[in-house]
């Protein structure tokens, strides 16, 4: 049994939703590891603020890339709807252009976060000049 146009457009919507969701969880846990490594070497309020923010800020992306498209662009009518009944070609062009949207926004927090880490490694304090290594004495005296 065929899919009727209206089933197919709210299967793509959710499916297309889905899979932005999916994208923005998927950026985060591949630089979750590497992340971590770097955060490890920063001080205790810039490391937490990179790990809390990175995966909310990717998933967000995600979702800004996904609903930035609209399907009533493709019309000039005022029920796109309708728009979207009479031409089920057009589905398809909007879920192309919704998924190379939420690639864009992924791709462009990614290099945002980058920068961010970079400042950060970039600010971080320098260790403490060291002071020379002393034996500890065993009793023995040596001045004299």
């Amino acid at each position: 049994m065929a899919m009727s146009v209206r089933a197919y457009i709210y299967a793509s919507y959710f499916g297309l939703l889905a899979l932005a969701c999916f994208l923005g969880t998927a950026a985060y846990l591949w630089l979750r590891g590497p992340l971590a490594g770097i955060a490890s070497r920063l001080a205790r309020p810039h490391a937490q603020g990179l790990r809390r923010g990175l995966p909310t800020t990717l998933v967000l992306a995600a979702l800004v890339g996904f609903f930035s498209v609209s399907f009533s662009q493709e019309s000039c009518s005022s029920t796109p709807y309708q728009y979207m009944l009479a031409h089920p070609e057009t589905i398809t062009r909007v879920g192309q252009e919704e998924t190379s949207r939420t690639l864009m926004w992924l791709s462009g927090t990614v290099y945002v976060w980058g920068v961010l880490v970079l400042l950060s490694l970039l600010r971080r304090p320098a260790p403490p000049p060291s002071q020379g290594k002393q034996i500890p004495s065993r009793g023995v005296d040596d001045s004299s």
